[in-house]
């Protein structure tokens, strides 16, 4: 056993007081979220984002991969995957893209029925884009008639580019995980679409945060995030996912400036229906 360290216990007691001081405050900004979790440098919301927006303040960047607009069910052998059933009828729908409105510098991965809309919302903010690709290595050998599903597109909308990464390629292979969501991106993918669109110490904002794979790319590189998500489960994996990236810390990683021991607060503001 340790030997008790009366500094060491007194900072964690005062960086336990800060967080729970955070989390009052924000639930008390944010009533429309059901439950407000708050762990180091990232503050994460349960409930619909397009409530939940309003009531936050300012980022440098939102990094989300939202809902696209996919053929989820259809014929042939693709039909069969387990991945299109997983999202039919959840998360294939696309979204609003009005939330974007409110901010300059978004990084939004898309399916390809998605682009000229995407494109046309930046262009009517008034902002400069790009496309940017995640160039799969190993995709799923079936094509149904078509080409290979090898890649994956993305959006940035920003007023000037000034980020370390200026390539629009993303390469490497897809990766299998535990976390029971169907839409998982690898963290090189997050990581490496982070510094495309921000700097160590900015925050980011994911409103379709899912298990928080932008989240865990963001304590990694020593940025603050935001996350929304409306499903519980996904919530809960995501804090878990988030405490265990504070926990393991990253030898290659940045820290945030004045980064607070890893905390978590939580905050049952209200169950209900989601």
């Amino acid at each position: 056993m340790s030997e008790y360290d009366p500094r060491r216990d007194a900072f964690d007691s005062f960086n336990v007081a800060i967080a729970a001081n955070r989390a009052k405050l924000l639930a008390d900004r944010c009533p429309a979220a059901k439950r407000v979790e708050v762990i180091g440098q990232c503050e994460l919301y349960l409930g619909d984002c397009m409530e939940i927006l309003p009531a936050l303040g300012k980022v440098d960047a939102v990094v989300t991969d939202p809902p696209y607009e996919i053929a989820a069910a259809g014929g042939g052998m693709g039909a069969k995957r387990k991945y299109l059933a997983d999202i039919d009828g959840k998360i294939d729908a696309g979204f609003d893209l009005a939330l974007l409105s409110a901010f300059d510098n978004w990084f939004v991965f898309c399916g390809k029925p998605q682009l000229v809309k995407l494109i046309s919302q930046a262009e009517g903010q008034g902002l400069r884009w790009q496309i940017v690709t995640w160039n799969k290595t190993n995709p799923t050998p079936l094509t149904n008639g078509n080409y290979l599903p090898d890649t994956e597109y993305v959006i940035h909308a920003f007023k000037t580019h000034v980020w370390a990464a200026k390539s629009r390629f993303i390469v490497g292979p897809v990766e299998k995980n535990d976390f029971a969501h169907p839409t998982v991106k690898p963290q090189y993918v997050m990581a490496q679409s982070l510094r495309r669109c921000s700097s160590g110490g900015q925050s980011v904002l994911d409103p379709f945060m899912g298990t928080a794979s932008t989240g865990v790319a963001c304590v990694k590189s020593g940025r603050s995030f935001v996350g929304i998500e409306i499903s519980e489960a996904y919530f809960d994996i995501a804090c878990k996912r988030i405490r265990d990236a504070y926990r393991q810390g990253d030898m290659f990683a940045t820290p945030a400036p004045a980064a607070p021991k890893a905390e978590q607060i939580g905050l049952d503001l209200g169950s209900g229906d989601q």
